[in-house]
């Protein structure tokens, strides 16, 4: 996990804006379920749409931020 927040850390500095927003687990389950949906669909990529598997998920999450 180190090695990702170093990364991110160099990466930083390509942006011109940038913010880091902490999101709770239980309002994050589209990111917690595309995580489990990627590795057997890694050829795959979504731009824009949801994928359908995830309009519930997305669903309850936008929900949840909403309360």
């Amino acid at each position: 996990m180190g090695s990702i927040v170093d990364d991110c850390r160099l990466l930083t500095c390509h942006f011109q804006n940038l913010q880091f927003v902490y999101i709770r687990r239980e309002v994050n389950q589209t990111a917690h379920y595309l995580a489990k949906y990627a590795p057997s669909h890694h050829k795959s990529v979504y731009i824009e749409d949801a994928l359908n598997c995830i309009d519930v998920v997305l669903a309850f999450d936008l929900l949840l931020n909403t309360l």
